[in-house]
């Protein structure tokens, strides 16, 4: 039986072709947000960013004991 070959070519292609499709969901989900955003008012706006620190909060509480990579969460300015 012959050694089975990997074409490097290829993964590297396919692997082009996933991260062009992973940028493309990404930008979409942050230009759906932004106009979803776009069409609140100001008091929805802040219950949007007040929600956003409680979660924040939650996880940072959640993982903090756990083992791993430790990354201190990005407050917004």
């Amino acid at each position: 039986m012959g050694k089975d070959t990997i074409d490097m070519a290829k993964i590297g292609e396919l692997a082009d072709k996933i991260s062009k499709g992973q940028a493309e969901l990404t930008k979409m989900k942050i230009m759906h947000a932004a106009q979803v955003e776009s069409t609140m008012t100001k008091e929805q706006r802040t219950k949007l960013e007040q929600l956003r620190a409680e979660r924040r909060q939650m996880m940072t509480e959640r993982f903090k004991n756990k083992p791993g990579k430790a990354r201190p969460m990005k407050e917004k300015e």
